[in-house]
């Protein structure tokens, strides 16, 4: 069984920089799998680049 993770992703600078993941600059997400996915940070890489790459 894995542990669940709590993701809390912030803009830092500049503060008024948008994400694709976010409107507000901060965006809290919990998940199962991110070790399976190659570790928090490699998720939330390529949950920007997937969500970058939309054409909206």
């Amino acid at each position: 069984m894995t542990g669940l993770t709590h993701l809390s992703i912030h803009v830092l600078e500049p503060s008024t920089l948008k994400l694709p993941i976010t409107e507000t600059g901060y965006r809290s997400h919990f998940l199962s799998e991110a070790e399976e996915l190659g570790g928090p940070l490699a998720y939330v890489r390529a949950w920007l680049d997937a969500e970058a790459a939309a054409p909206e």
